[in-house]
């Protein structure tokens, strides 16, 4: 990697979402590509943080610090960025399905959905029962 592109040394960095598969890789590949002065990883998962550590070595390195934190936490996200060259935000939430995305923004949607769910009335004989 050219360094020169994407100047780490001594810099501080922040990783949001740090535990996951794309936070891990970009930490791994900084630790050991680059010289940054620490490496923080911001997560909402303290089992995960403690997970990566026991794991695997680099991530047992004496540059990183684990910051427990919500990214939708706007206080814990500030006081984690205190310092800080360098954010990558790579933190997601995973497996929404496309039809909950956005669902004020689409009432009729709403509607239509909840029309096709509804359980169906009998006809014929047996509704007269």
């Amino acid at each position: 990697m050219n360094t020169q592109a994407f100047p780490l040394q001594d810099k501080t960095v922040l990783v949001t979402g740090g535990t996951g598969s794309f936070g891990k890789t970009f930490i791994r590949k900084v630790l050991t590509e680059h010289s940054p002065r620490k490496v923080i990883v911001f997560s909402r998962d303290e089992l995960k943080q403690w997970e990566m550590r026991q794991n695997d070595p680099v991530f047992d390195h004496d540059k990183i610090r684990y910051f427990l934190g919500d990214v939708r936490d706007k206080d814990r996200l500030l006081r984690a960025f205190r310092d800080v060259d360098i954010v990558i935000h790579a933190a997601a939430l995973k497996q929404v399905p496309a039809d909950r995305i956005h669902q004020d923004q689409h009432p009729r949607r709403h509607e239509r959905d909840r029309r096709r769910d509804r359980p169906r009335r009998e006809t014929g004989d047996r509704a007269l029962d």
